[in-house]
């Protein structure tokens, strides 16, 4: 279930929050198919398909990734509002 707080920032007024990658994020090949995701800042990790993580390295992240997913990611520090600077 999505915390009410990240689901209330996720339809604010009926406009989605736009979110990008985090700078601590740091990208590894694991193999072809598996990215792992490290966020140096708040330690978490994550493996990620392919698609996934060029979506997340690149700022699409509303394209393929699910509401669940986003909030797994904003919850762990890899997806930051995207006026955070």
């Amino acid at each position: 279930m999505m915390c009410e707080t990240v689901q209330n920032a996720l339809h604010l007024k009926g406009t989605k929050i736009m979110y990008k990658s985090s700078r601590f994020n740091f990208f590894y090949d694991r193999s072809a198919d598996e990215i792992i995701v490290y966020n140096t800042f708040s330690k978490a990790v994550i493996a990620l398909d392919s698609p996934h993580a060029v979506s997340l390295r690149e700022n699409h992240t509303d394209e393929i990734f699910t509401e669940d997913e986003i909030h797994v990611l904003v919850e762990n520090g890899m997806l930051i509002d995207s006026d955070f600077d």
